[in-house]
């Protein structure tokens, strides 16, 4: 009995069994004891039979014999026969193993490297119909192609982006999903992408949002964070998207499910980190008339921290390598009408809307030196006048908290890595201010009535901002506060103070 035929009797009910006959047979082929063109030919009846799951034994047995090989066993005229055989019967299953050994062959070229790719689109709609598994040792074998065989692959161009989009969808298993992802994401990283970004983008976001909940038991420890990540890597990897990411995602945003907003808010923040200037200055005031909503209503805590940081990263994609601050500029003119907005919020400051625009004001102005200048020359002229024209404690407070929080943006601006300047004509954001804001946090601090305790520490924090800020006190100045924090230490009843009091111990 011929090792094929001691194979395909027991294989269904012995795998083990079966493996080592497949490695005694690749045994014989590496020691010369029998030739390819023996086994070869040992197949030919079980290949050509009716049945195809004889056929597909028969071919799983080849497979099996070849991936048992050593690496320099087989010719170069071995592979390229063996790959052609394989590609020729990879309809009846049991090739992709023998492929999967081939290419990774020092003696696998680039016809082999198309030969296979071409194989596998050619025949997809039968091959992703197949169970589970077979389907993932296909993408594994695109994945291995992509992985060793890049360039042979990318000279396809778009006959391979059609053929691999075509091939990874519809897919649940996330192991097939993650190969899935990656693959898509180094089309979109590196293939011109530009006559098919469409193609490739719905072929990704089919699979968005991700509701893959692991069962307990999961043997493969993949997350549905994982999957998440993977998934937002395809669709922030090329600004070819854009187009189709952005009005998608904002339409995902209008969820009712918290989940599903905030996986829209951090891809949007991805994309708005990748994606070019240019891609993100089309969106960005459509976005802000999405975001905004978020923010300034502030239904979920966590959503409207998300939305402020994909404002944050919409402005430093603006901003970088910016040094103008001309109002032509594409971050000035996101920031318009922001500013514009948080404004007219600000117009009545114990309104509850005013809270989050003075917070997306500090958060953008801390994005960069350009946005900090056109945040303060926007909004602290205005700001300063409410304050004056304001009748109660209350709304004086609430417009203080929001001067303190953009003074707060020009020291976090110090922590950041260097990045362009603004030119050297321009003036120092908040020095046209400082006398003003010096005198106004002064005098809350140590005018106010002593049981306006928040008020004053609010002041108070002001003072130390302005100590903060790079080059803008001077050294009287900064001995001035020093001074009124020692009187409030040293002098002031602790009676009903102590927090003020603990304030300035900690300043000092």
């Amino acid at each position: 009995m011929s090792d094929v035929q001691s194979y395909l009797l027991i294989v269904d009910g012995d795998k083990e069994g079966a493996q080592q006959i497949a490695d005694q047979t690749a045994h014989g082929l590496a020691s010369k004891e029998i030739s390819l063109i023996d086994i070869v030919q040992s197949l030919g009846e079980y290949i050509n039979d009716e049945h195809a799951s004889t056929r597909s034994k028969a071919i799983t047995y080849l497979s099996q014999v070849i991936s048992a090989l050593p690496n320099t066993t087989l010719s170069r005229q071995q592979v390229q026969v063996l790959c052609q055989f394989f590609c020729d019967r990879i309809e009846d299953g049991g090739a992709i193993g023998g492929l999967r050994k081939l290419q990774s062959l020092s003696r696998f070229n680039k016809e082999m490297a198309i030969m296979t790719s071409r194989a596998l689109v050619e025949h997809f709609q039968d091959l992703m119909i197949r169970p589970h598994a077979q389907r993932l040792q296909i993408l594994e074998l695109l994945n291995d192609l992509m992985l060793n065989h890049r360039s042979p692959l990318k000279s396809l161009g778009d006959e391979a982006i059609v053929g691999i989009t075509d091939l990874v969808s519809g897919e649940k298993d996330p192991r097939s999903l993650m190969i899935i992802f990656s693959v898509l994401q180094v089309l979109m990283v590196e293939w011109d992408i530009a006559a098919k970004a469409e193609t490739l983008f719905d072929s990704a976001f089919c699979y968005f949002p991700i509701t893959f909940r692991p069962p307990p038991d999961d043997p493969y420890r993949i997350t549905a964070q994982d999957l998440k990540n993977r998934l937002r890597g395809c669709i922030s990897a090329s600004s070819h998207l854009a187009p189709f990411a952005f009005p998608q995602l904002l339409e995902k945003l209008e969820s009712t499910s918290p989940n599903v907003k905030k996986d829209v808010l951090q891809t949007l923040t991805a994309c708005a980190t990748s994606y070019s200037l240019a891609a993100i200055s089309n969106w960005s005031t459509t976005l802000w008339d999405s975001l905004k909503y978020e923010i300034l209503n502030v239904q979920e805590e966590d959503l409207a921290e998300d939305s402020l940081e994909t404002l944050q990263a919409i402005a430093t994609t603006l901003g970088k390598d910016l040094s103008s601050t001309k109002q032509t500029t594409h971050l000035a003119r996101f920031l318009k009408p922001i500013t514009n907005d948080c404004m007219e919020q600000l117009h009545e400051p114990q309104h509850k809307k005013a809270k989050p625009a003075g917070q997306i004001l500090s958060s953008l102005a801390a994005t960069s030196p350009i946005a900090l200048f056109l945040v303060v020359k926007a909004v602290v002229p205005p700001l300063l006048t409410l304050y004056q024209d304001a009748d109660n404690i209350a709304s004086q407070k609430a417009l203080l908290e929001v001067l303190v929080q953009i003074c707060n943006a020009a020291v976090l601006l110090n922590e950041l890595p260097w990045v362009t300047r603004p030119s050297a004509d321009a003036e120092q954001p908040l020095m046209p201010f400082k006398d003003r804001l010096f005198e106004l946090f002064s005098q809350v601090l140590m005018s106010s009535p002593s049981e306006e305790v928040t008020f004053r520490i609010v002041a108070l924090k002001g003072l130390l901002r302005l100590c903060q800020v790079h080059n803008y006190l001077q050294s009287s100045e900064i001995g001035m506060i020093v001074q009124y924090l020692d009187e409030i230490v040293l002098t002031e009843d602790p009676n009903g103070r102590e927090d003020v009091k603990n304030e300035a111990i900690q300043a000092l």
